[in-house]
């Protein structure tokens, strides 16, 4: 995996995050033929029969991956991010001399992340934070890690 590489290069931090309940943290729904409307699930306190409005996209909508993904691109993009020219999942943040600060692949709400030293790392993580909730972000360094079915090992001098 080209990405792990590079971090390894650059002698970057690395960390895993999962994104939780992604899609139902998209930007909320714009469709052009009308809302959706829905019974709620058990457990919901509300008269039988009723109905509650979908705000924003939800798994099992065929265009909730793609509002989940305009809506990590997005943020990522109002925050100086730019994607890579060999992987479009791939995202960089540079610094004013070139170097790379942050890097992040994508994977639906997977995300592994490489900071250039600790500052920047603590940065994203806050940035991110702030516009989504994360089942997990953990430190490669701690244990072993597992992205897009993959294990992942981080030692002293190795990946």
């Amino acid at each position: 995996m080209m990405f792990l590489q590079v971090a390894a290069n650059l002698h970057q931090l690395l960390d895993i995050a999962d994104v939780k309940n992604a899609f139902c943290q998209s930007n909320p729904m714009q469709r052009p033929t009308g809302q959706i409307f829905v019974e709620p699930c058990e457990g919901i306190d509300l008269e039988p029969g009723s109905l509650i409005e979908l705000l924003v996209d939800v798994r099992g909508l065929d265009d909730a991956p793609v509002a989940w993904r305009r809506t990590v691109v997005s943020y990522l993009e109002q925050n100086g991010f730019v994607r890579s020219l060999l992987e479009p999942c791939w995202w960089m943040r540079y610094g004013s001399e070139g170097q790379i600060l942050n890097m992040m692949l994508l994977e639906v709400d997977d995300f592994m992340i490489g900071s250039c030293d600790a500052s920047w790392r603590v940065w994203l993580r806050q940035l991110l934070e702030k516009r989504f909730k994360f089942g997990k972000y953990r430190d490669c360094r701690t244990s072993d890690v597992d992205f897009a079915g993959r294990k992942i090992t981080v030692g002293e001098h190795k990946i």
